[in-house]
């Protein structure tokens, strides 16, 4: 674990927050998450389209604020089911082992689901991105000023599905607490 670093599962109704969190990013960041080509307001859109019953989004909170954010999508080919991962991380906590954690927990998700293959895309000189798929053990692709990190998960395992139970669990207990009501005394 990471001192003073929460990790868990965002629900749908904390979506706000991850958008309050993309806006966060330096201009840098925005342009590893995002390539450099989609504007801040279509990428808070891109939050409000997520289909949060098939997407996975895995949060880092420092003092009861999100600062980093992975998201795994998945989707079927004709090779299987595979998933693209995203991980952002404000900048001033990066370097302290939130992306690798984030990550971590996103291929869990990804081996629990049966996924065949989770690809990380991003632009060439993004050597955070691929610093992180290089230590999972991934292999990376670089082709006309992108690359692709693959990973492809293991299967399951009882330790896996318990994490992400206690995730779920995490989720269900903060979307309880954002909705209780102060008691009239």
């Amino acid at each position: 674990m990471i001192p003073g670093v929460v990790f868990r599962k965002l629900t749908r109704h904390e979506a706000p927050s991850l958008a309050r969190h993309l806006r966060r990013l330096g201009q840098q960041d925005w342009r590893a998450r995002f390539q450099g080509v989609v504007s801040r307001r279509e990428a808070c859109r891109h939050v409000g389209r997520l289909d949060w019953s098939r997407t996975v989004v895995i949060g880092a909170f420092v003092g009861g604020h999100l600062r980093g954010a992975g998201e795994l999508h998945p989707f079927s080919t004709a090779e299987g089911r595979e998933a693209e991962i995203a991980i952002t991380v404000e900048s001033a906590w990066q370097n302290r082992g939130i992306g690798t954690e984030l990550l971590r927990r996103l291929i869990n998700a990804a081996r629990n689901r049966l996924l065949g293959r989770v690809c990380l895309l991003c632009m060439a000189d993004n050597a955070r991105i691929r610093h992180l798929v290089e230590k999972l053990d991934g292999s990376l692709r670089t082709e006309l000023g992108q690359s692709e990190g693959e990973i492809a998960p293991l299967p399951p395992t009882f330790v896996t599905l318990a994490e992400e139970g206690a995730e779920n669990g995490a989720a269900w207990l903060a979307g309880m607490r954002s909705r209780a009501r102060p008691r009239a005394a």
